[in-house]
């Protein structure tokens, strides 16, 4: 809607801009309470692989903040989130869900204020609310004429246009009336506020005015939360079982799941294994059995305690098979047991033993470095074996295990969490609230306060980046993410079956092109398969780089020399519509430096791991992208190019590739282990196998409110370890 739609139907009656018309009936201004965060420290990003888990200190918990006192006169709008503080006998009462409306009867002044959807038209929102005001006054003031205009502060954060005009009541000749109107646009909202007083009492209340407008605050409450107590992202609505069950689904250790339940580890900011329900872990000298000793203060949300039965009930109900956990077999199947309860062959998992009611023993099947990796994903962690009995949807009203639990959903509105008193490091920050229908993009609702967080599209991210004076400049945090856009070749399939085409096409490769040709674009032109933060990075580990001559003498070296290339079919994710500016660069490259036509077949995006490994693809190279889920080059390598796995789309099948792997999974000295798999990225470039194409980068902006938020290259937990800075 316009302000001019808006503003109409406040003021059809007009007494809602004098109170001559009668007194509204009071109602108490609520006060709702605030929150002293506590300090967190700031985190380092510097991963490095360790022979074996590092315990660090157990965290301690935090005190539960005490709420501050409001003064007399406070007042927020419950659904737009505005405040400010008005004289103690001001009387008001609530228009509708966008304005607020006070009077003071003793000096016959009218103050409104509300917040709306700023206008697309470029037109001046004030010009339109001046124009409203002189349609609805016209017939009962005389002499309407404008005395000021200009712009001043609005709170701390806005500045406001203001217009102010003196006319005389016909009905009241000898009594001038004095109408002020402001308005102030903080990114997809306006703040319209109008201020009507017999013109001696605006004089005499000039002061007054003055205060009420420096205090106010266009985002001191959200969803009915005190911004001091929240921290305000985008979000999701979670609306199915697996937007919410650790078990079901996809979503890494940074999502909803993870806020709700927690696992016996997790990862720092620094990508460091440290203990979270467990306190200490025990490995056998063969590396195959761990022992787990649990926190003793490790509770539910409703305040039992989380025993060792409950971790083994938690894997017990992921590795069964009704329950349908796609991450079942990768994050538990080194389990002694877990793969025979996959197939239905076992009704327990025999690698897990409770000892006591705080040790776990768990016992693999062979020596896997990377095992408590895998216990930081959001599939392994514990769920109260009471919940599911609760019927389809328990995870809804989940007995949580993590630093949060879900205080409601307000439907296509927010998701918001409070924190969970019960768990062993209380979060210092009270509520998390997820906004899923935000009504603007993430960086106009971050410019407007509106959100603490929010990730950049890479032309608005280039644009801060290159400029000092931005506002957000300062504000921009980047980091290479744990994430590789890569491209994987069929070697079964005509005409890859031969070594020199499949370098031909690697050699094809215009990474660089690529980058500049995507001009909105603030990714790394890659090299190597594992991404920059990643333990056991090296750029020595280096594909082919572009050699458009070298392309071609390659393909003249191949049994296909002289002869017309077979249509190459690259196979991509998509609905059947244009494949995108990514795709249709890497399809121009290929046919500049070789000749070669090459179409694109798109599979459903949700279904491309099950269609391809199905064989529902004719595709001889395959268009891929992956981020780890753990600080391992095990969960790049090993879940990418192994016989049988889930993303190995191409269903590649190199004997010496996998017995690099293989030897590299238990393999228990971590020079050695990163050694192997050196040699197996080297192999897998080198024969052209797959083509890494571009790393990529995340641009993300942190309000300044925030302290210690870190940023990461992969989902790691770090909401419940930052704090909203004190007024």
């Amino acid at each position: 809607m316009s302000p001019r739609r808006l503003l109409l139907t406040p003021i059809v009656c007009f007494s809602l801009l004098f109170t001559a018309c009668g007194a509204p009936t009071p109602e108490p201004t609520p006060e709702p309470p605030t929150a002293t965060a506590t300090a967190s420290a700031t985190a380092t990003l510097t991963p490095t692989p360790t022979a074996s888990p590092t315990i660090t200190p157990t965290p301690t918990k935090t005190a539960t903040p005490k709420p501050t006192a409001r003064p007399e006169g406070f007042y927020v709008h419950p659904k737009q989130g505005f405040a400010f503080t008005t004289p103690e006998e001001w009387i008001r009462y609530d228009a509708d869900d966008n304005l607020v409306i006070f009077d003071s009867e003793r000096d016959a002044l009218r103050l409104m204020v509300g917040r709306y959807g700023a206008a697309e038209d470029g037109q001046s929102q004030l010009d339109l609310l001046i124009a409203d005001l002189r349609q609805a006054l016209g017939r009962d003031v005389a002499g309407l004429a404008e005395t000021d205009r200009g712009e001043r502060p609005l709170g701390a954060t806005l500045t406001a246009e203001y217009a102010h005009y003196v006319g005389t009541l016909r009905a009241e000749p000898s009594v001038d009336y004095s109408f002020t109107a402001f308005s102030a646009v903080a990114g997809p909202f306006e703040y319209l506020i109008w201020i009507t007083a017999p013109e001696q009492s605006f004089i005499a209340r000039e002061s007054t005015l003055d205060a009420l407008l420096g205090g106010f605050q266009a985002n001191a409450f959200v969803f009915g939360l005190d911004r001091q107590e929240t921290i305000v992202r985008l979000g999701y609505e979670p609306r199915d079982p697996e937007d919410l069950d650790p078990a079901l689904g996809s979503g890494s250790a940074d999502g909803y799941k993870a806020l709700l339940f927690a696992g016996l580890v997790r990862l720092t900011p620094e990508l460091a294994i440290a203990p979270d329900l467990a306190e200490a872990w025990d490995v056998s000298d063969d590396g195959t059995v761990y022992t787990f000793v649990l926190r003793s203060d490790a509770r539910f949300a409703d305040g039992r305690p989380i025993t060792a039965d409950d971790v083994r009930a938690s894997w017990e109900r992921v590795a069964d098979p009704a329950t349908q956990s796609s991450g079942a077999a990768t994050y538990l199947g080194d389990i002694e047991g877990v793969q025979a309860k996959l197939d239905g062959e076992a009704d327990t998992i025999a690698g897990v033993e409770v000892v006591d009611g705080h040790t776990l023993r768990v016992t693999l099947d062979g020596p896997k470095a990377y095992f408590l990796a895998k216990l930081t994903y959001p599939v392994t962690f514990v769920v109260d074996a009471r919940d599911p009995a609760k019927g389809d949807r328990w995870m809804f009203e989940a007995n949580a295990s993590g630093p949060y639990q879900l205080d409601r959903i307000l439907a296509d509105e927010a998701v918001v969490f409070e924190r969970n008193p019960n768990y062993h490091a209380v979060a210092p920050t009270r509520y998390l609230a997820y906004v899923v229908n935000p009504g603007g993009s993430g960086i106009s609702l971050f410019e407007a306060g509106e959100i603490d967080v929010a990730g950049l599209a890479s032309e608005d991210a280039l644009r801060i980046r290159g400029d000092a004076t931005d506002p957000l400049h300062d504000l921009l945090r980047t980091v290479p993410s744990m994430c590789t856009t890569y491209l994987q070749i069929d070697p079964a399939r005509a005409p890859f079956d031969d070594p020199d085409v499949r370098r031909a096409f690697a050699l094809a490769v215009d990474r660089d092109g690529l980058v500049e040709r995507l001009t909105s674009n603030t990714d790394l032109a890659a090299t190597t398969i594992l991404p920059p933060a990643m333990p056991g990075f090296s750029a020595d580990h280096a594909a082919y780089t572009y050699d458009p001559e070298g392309a071609r003498a390659a393909l003249e070296a191949s049994t296909y020399a002289g002869k017309t290339l077979p249509t190459i079919t690259l196979t991509v994710g998509g609905y059947g519509g244009d494949p995108g500016d990514y795709v249709n660069a890497l399809i121009s490259t290929w046919r500049d430096a070789l000749g070669v036509t090459v179409r694109v077949e798109q599979l459903d995006p949700v279904e491309f791991p099950r269609l391809t490994r199905e064989g529902e693809r004719t595709g001889q190279i395959l268009a891929g992208g992956w981020c780890a889920d753990y600080p391992d080059p095990e969960n790049f390598l090993d879940a990418l190019f192994f016989p049988g796995k889930e993303y190995n789309y191409a269903a590649l099948d190199n004997a010496t590739l996998n017995g690099l792997l293989e030897s590299a999974r238990v393999e228990a000295d971590p020079a050695t282990r990163l050694r192997l798999y050196a040699e197996a990225e080297q192999l897998i470039l080198e024969e052209g196998l797959a083509i890494p194409v571009m790393h990529n980068v995340a641009d993300i902006l942190v309000s300044q409110r925030l302290e210690g938020y870190p940023v990461v290259p992969l989902g790691v937990r770090t909401s419940d370890l930052v704090t909203i800075r004190t007024r």
